[in-house]
């Protein structure tokens, strides 16, 4: 029996082509000029995020609330610690080492917008469980295949209607959300639930408070978990494959498919074969860790 551990950021770049998994996962490559400013600022919303609801149960709100920023303030000027080298005790998950792509006033800007956050739901009824806690399970199992699904859940939560998982979204523009999307299906799995929470937060300056900061239900039957199971159980078979053939096919309809633009790598792909070693060593770099689970690039 051949085991395979999946998670939803390999799942969907096995779907999205197989030499992007590649060139991310087997290569572990990202682009020399780091995260892009979307990404970045993302990232510092979470961290700040999940400081002030780590703290929940033990610190009153305006103590969150101040732990949180600091936590902001920390992520744009870098820790000494972390700069240095040295492995940090409190950034144990990645290194604060400063900003590589927001500007200064860009990410005083998140800031700003999670002070907008809280006050907007300060006075919820929701509960912390726990705070990116990483869960795994075996959701699949034949004759020759043990496949383990494993998830980081940004914030899990009892609601009074049962405790069910909540992931942060961060976004330029509003947008209904879909719930073909297999890190959303795979929590609900996970907690085995039938519905996993949209933890929606708009960067809009236009907006309202109640129309950029949504919490959205996204929900699921039980025969909808039980496809998607099989499937994904199809697509572990195909990177046994992959990993055993080494052969790693361009996928050309994704080339240009995603909303941000084009493929990060499409000047690699679109360079001659022999000429790509060249491409990828002046515009991409080996990421400082290869990717797991509780990295959240």
């Amino acid at each position: 029996m051949k085991r395979v551990i999946l998670d939803a950021t390999t799942l969907t770049k096995l779907q999205v082509c197989d030499e992007y998994y590649n060139l991310t996962t087997n290569l572990n490559l990202i682009p020399i000029g780091g995260k892009g400013r979307g990404l970045e600022g993302g990232s510092l919303m979470h961290e700040m995020l999940a400081t002030y609801y780590r703290l929940h149960n033990t610190f009153n709100l305006q103590d969150r609330l101040q732990a949180a920023v600091l936590t902001g303030q920390t992520f744009i000027t870098g820790c000494e610690v972390c700069i240095s080298g040295t492995k940090c005790p409190i950034h144990t998950d990645h290194p604060f080492t400063g900003l590589e792509s927001l500007t200064v006033e860009e990410a005083h800007d998140v800031i700003a917008n999670f002070h907008q956050y809280h006050e907007r739901w300060k006075n919820d009824s929701w509960s912390t469980v726990s705070v990116e806690h990483v869960k795994g399970k075996v959701i699949y199992e034949d004759d020759e295949l043990s496949l383990l699904w494993k998830a980081k859940i940004d914030w899990e939560v009892d609601n009074l209607e049962g405790i069910f998982s909540v992931d942060h979204k961060t976004a330029s523009r509003r947008e209904n959300t879909l719930s073909l999307h297999n890190q959303f299906i795979g929590q609900s799995i996970l907690t085995e639930q039938n519905k996993v929470f949209i933890n929606k937060i708009g960067t809009q300056k236009s907006l309202k408070a109640e129309e950029k900061f949504e919490r959205v239900a996204v929900n699921y039957t039980k025969s909808r978990q039980v496809e998607w199971i099989n499937e994904a159980a199809g697509w572990a078979y195909d990177l046994i494959s992959l990993v055993e053939s080494g052969v790693y096919k361009h996928r050309m309809s994704s080339c240009q498919s995603s909303k941000y633009g084009p493929c990060r790598f499409h000047e690699v792909c679109e360079a001659e074969p022999n000429d790509r070693v060249r491409i990828i060593n002046e515009k991409f770099k080996v990421n400082d860790k290869p990717w797991d689970v509780l990295n959240d690039d």
